[in-house]
């Protein structure tokens, strides 16, 4: 009874929804947090380049 229970969840990661629904939001979140994180590293790096220069802004 159990195991008819769980075998769904088995494949929840071959199922073809979620192969059809799941990329396209885990794309755009990714996009999103790589959008993120390389606006901060322009920033570090602007900041380090004007620290090393000796101009603090």
């Amino acid at each position: 009874m159990a195991s008819s229970f769980l075998l769904p969840w088995s494949n929840i990661h071959t199922s073809p929804s979620a192969q059809i629904e799941l990329p396209p939001l885990v794309a755009s979140l990714a996009a999103e947090e790589g959008r993120g994180r390389a606006a901060e590293a322009e920033e570090r790096w602007e900041a380090d380049r004007a620290a090393s220069a000796g101009d603090p802004g």
